[in-house]
C-alpha cells in the first residue's frame, strides 16, 4: 500500500527513553531488596497476616515496575515506527503493524496524555469510529513535524521532510539526572547493607 519512494519514516527515540529505563531500575533495586527482607523475616519468625499483607504489596509492586522496565527496554531495543505517504499511513507499535489508507484517516488533533502531564499525543479518527493514538513526544522529531505530515497524508500530499529535533536536553540533562537519582539509591542500598 505504501509506496517506498514517497515514504516517510519516524522512529521512535531511543535516546528519549534512557532515562525511563534508568530511572525505573533505580526504584526496582530498593524493592527487590525490601522483598527480599520480607522473605526472610517470614522464613524467620513466621508468616503473620501483616507480613504476608506487606510482603504481597511489595512484590506486586516489584512486579508492576519489572513490567514496566522490560517493555521500556523492549522499546528501546525496537522502537515504534510511524510510516506515512500520501497514499496512507502505517504504525508498527510493539510489534504489530497497523495500516490505514488515507481515505479512512480523520483530522488529526494534538491532545495532552493527561491533564497533569506536559506529554502530548496526536489523536487521528479512523473511518468506523476507532482512533489512531500516537505518542508523538516519543519520536526522534518534533510533535509539529508530525502533526504537519499527518496533516500531508490526510490531504494525499507529498510528505515534507521532517526537520530532525534535538535531543541535547535529553543527552545533557534528562540521562545524567536519572543516573543520579540511581546513584543515590545505590549508595543508600550500600549504607544500609553494610550496617
Amino acid at each position: 500500500m505504501l509506496s517506498s519512494s514517497e515514504t516517510i519514516t519516524f522512529t521512535g527515540s531511543r535516546l528519549k527513553l534512557v532515562p525511563q529505563a534508568i530511572v525505573l531500575m533505580a526504584f526496582i533495586l530498593p524493592l527487590g531488596f525490601l522483598g527480599a527482607g520480607f522473605v526472610f523475616a517470614i522464613g524467620r519468625e513466621g508468616a503473620t497476616p501483616a507480613s504476608i499483607g506487606g510482603g504481597a504489596l511489595m512484590m506486586t509492586a516489584l512486579a508492576w515496575l519489572i513490567w514496566l522496565e522490560l517493555v521500556t527496554l523492549r522499546r528501546i531495543a525496537k522502537p515504534d515506527v510511524l510510516m506515512l505517504a500520501p497514499t496512507g499511513l502505517r504504525m508498527i507499535v510493539a510489534g504489530r503493524t497497523r495500516t490505514i489508507p488515507r481515505t479512512k484517516l480523520g483530522t488529526p488533533e494534538l491532545h495532552k496524555l493527561s491533564g497533569r502531564s506536559a506529554a502530548r499525543s496526536i489523536i487521528v479518527p479512523v473511518a468506523g469510529g476507532s482512533r489512531v493514538v500516537i505518542a508523538a513526544e516519543e519520536y526522534a522529531v518534533g510533535v509539529q513535524d508530525i502533526l504537519k505530515a499527518l496533516n500531508q497524508t490526510k490531504a494525499g500530499l507529498p510528505i515534507d521532510a521532517p526537520e530532525h529535533s534535538s535531543q541535547a536536553p535529553y543527552l545533557y540533562i534528562a540521562i545524567p539526572a536519572s543516573t543520579l537519582v540511581l546513584g543515590i539509591m545505590l549508595v543508600g542500598l550500600t549504607a544500609i547493607l553494610a550496617n
